[in-house]
């Protein structure tokens, strides 16, 4: 089974007139040697402390995966220079290749979770613990956003402003609700589903 850590806590922080943010940053590592960065985010300062702090090397990473195109979900994909990037089914690297690309892992899937976004997609980890979702922004959550404790139909109809389509982002949390036991959103904390 895959193991992962959390290697950047994602934040959305708001002040007058602006905000700081960055999505959660996950690093994974499968039985069949794959390193995995998924959305690196726009806080470079904390992705490199996180690398570190996890002796993480850049270098060694195969492949990085995105949730989404967003900036604060993708930005920093490009100082993975070695890695091919993915998002969704299509993937490119830095030497000018783009095209269709599987990620090669029996125990990580990529599916299709738009809503949020008309392109978005979330990874599914088979893991000690059990199937993991890392959602990018199926669900996010602002600082001190009470969130732990909700119900599943809280859950599912939770609001988001920022989503293209409402109805395609409630099929998507159904979705993942019925597949995976554990929430990593794309700003917050892991939260377990309790059915």
């Amino acid at each position: 089974m895959a193991e992962f850590n959390i290697i950047v806590k994602g934040y959305i922080k708001r002040y007058k007139g602006s905000s700081k943010i960055t999505s959660n940053c996950v690093y994974i590592k499968t039985k069949e040697g794959l390193k995995i960065i998924v959305d690196p985010g726009m806080d470079l300062k904390a992705l490199m402390k996180g690398l570190k702090k996890n002796r993480i090397k850049k270098e060694k990473i195969d492949y990085v995966l995105l949730t989404h195109l967003h900036p604060d979900h993708a930005l920093l994909s490009g100082i993975f220079k070695k890695s091919k990037i993915i998002c969704g089914n299509i993937g490119w690297d830095f030497n000018g290749n783009i095209g269709k690309i599987e990620l090669d892992s029996k125990e990580i899937k990529i599916i299709e979770t738009p809503g949020h976004e008309r392109f978005h997609y979330s990874i599914i980890i088979d893991s000690i613990i059990g199937k993991v979702c890392i959602a990018g922004d199926i669900w996010w959550f602002e600082e001190k956003e009470e969130y732990k404790n909700l119900n599943l139909k809280d859950l599912l109809y939770k609001k988001d402003d920022k989503a293209y389509n409402f109805a395609k982002l409630v099929d998507s949390r159904k979705k993942i609700l019925e597949m995976c036991r554990w929430i990593i959103p794309g700003h917050g904390e892991m939260f377990e589903i309790i059915k």
